[in-house]
């Protein structure tokens, strides 16, 4: 096992019956090679092979044999400025995916430690232990930084790692609690005016659009099974009714071209639906087009926002400002929807809704109003 510092290794032959031996230094017990450090030749006497060569904390082959059959005594020793091989301590523990929460699943997550310099050593070994809600697990190994484990039910997991090496042993174990949680089941109710229907706020269990006929019919409620980007499952309950008041203009409808630094303000006299056809750059006609919704506007208790096919919208992000400026709200355009509760927003008024595409340019601007 190869220290660090300035050292070398010495070995001495004696008592040999014969011209002496030949030797060498290589990183697998191989006799073709490659080799570190080789001499065939016949040596006698004191030899010096410096270590500067060699990587600390790697494990080396060190052979010797007879030169055409000699038999000889011989020993080794290390001189010079030696230290022992030190391990880098594992310093974090994640979970590499974007999941606020994370949720439950029989489907694995990688999970990483996390040390500088570890990766760089051979011979390293990794021993995990994780408790959690119906969890106990001791010493799983692995030979990489990295494990692939399930967690099926929502709790507090604790993840401890250690390494082991055979020059230092083992580690003191690092640890770091992760939480999972399942998604809540959004409920949201909407009031449709006559002219909105048939309404791509919802659908039906056949995959349509919500029509006038269903909802003066009697039916009401629609759940939707849902999984959020990172896959987890959730069921989301809206009630669609028909709106008998407020629905006096139509729907307003806005373009906005992302290579334009043109601030674009509407006023919404009534309760309606917002659509923002966005003209995405790079993109050919007549598929340049990602049509988002805002509603209902203006708003008393939430503004439901649907993104349309949010992943040509990547690296876009979308804010909220009070008249103040103060910012209420912000989040990068990477799902479907966003239901925001309005009851924790200071005053009622005018609020500003932003867009910035991937540079952080302004691209949109446009007023809510919240009653």
């Amino acid at each position: 096992m190869a220290g660090s510092g300035s050292y070398n290794i010495k070995f001495t032959i004696f008592a040999c019956a014969g011209a002496g031996v030949q030797y060498g230094i290589m990183e697998e017990c191989n006799p073709g090679g490659p080799y570190i450090i080789c001499d065939g030749g016949s040596n006698t006497g004191t030899i010096i092979v410096p270590a500067e060569s060699l990587t600390p904390c790697k494990t080396y082959i060190f052979w010797i044999d007879g030169f055409g059959g000699s038999i000889c005594s011989y020993y080794v020793e290390v001189e010079g400025d030696f230290q022992e091989c030190v391990i880098p301590p594992v310093t974090n523990i994640e979970i590499p995916i974007n999941c606020d929460p994370l949720c439950p699943s029989f489907d694995p997550l990688t999970v990483d430690a996390i040390g500088e310099g570890i990766d760089e050593i051979n011979g390293v070994e990794y021993f995990w232990d994780v408790t959690g809600p119906g969890v106990q697990l001791s010493d799983l190994q692995t030979d990489n930084l990295s494990i692939d484990l399930s967690f099926i039910q929502p709790g507090t997991y604790e993840i401890c790692v250690r390494t082991f090496h055979p020059c230092p042993g083992f580690s003191q174990p690092f640890c770091k609690e992760f939480v999972f949680k399942n998604l809540s089941d959004p409920y949201k109710e909407f009031k449709v005016c006559e002219d909105d229907f048939p309404w791509n706020g919802a659908f039906d269990e056949n995959g349509g659009p919500i029509t006038l006929s269903q909802v003066r019919g009697g039916r009401y409620d629609y759940p939707s099974s849902k999984t959020n980007q990172c896959g987890c499952p959730y069921t989301q309950y809206m009630r669609i009714t028909e709106a008998t008041t407020g629905c006096q203009t139509d729907t307003c409808r806005v373009t906005i071209y992302d290579t334009i630094v043109t601030e674009v303000f509407k006023y919404i006299a009534v309760t309606d639906t917002l659509i923002i056809d966005a003209v995405l750059s790079g993109v050919a006609a007549p598929d340049n087009i990602n049509t988002l919704r805002v509603y209902p506007n203006p708003a008393l208790s939430h503004i439901y926002i649907h993104y349309g096919d949010f992943s040509r919208m990547r690296n876009y992000k979308l804010s909220i400002s009070n008249a103040a400026g103060v910012e209420v709200f912000r989040t990068n355009i990477e799902k479907q929807t966003d239901y925001l509760d309005l009851s924790d927003w200071q005053g009622k008024g005018t609020y500003f809704l932003t867009i910035e595409d991937d540079t952080g340019k302004i691209i949109a601007q446009k007023k809510i109003i919240i009653q």
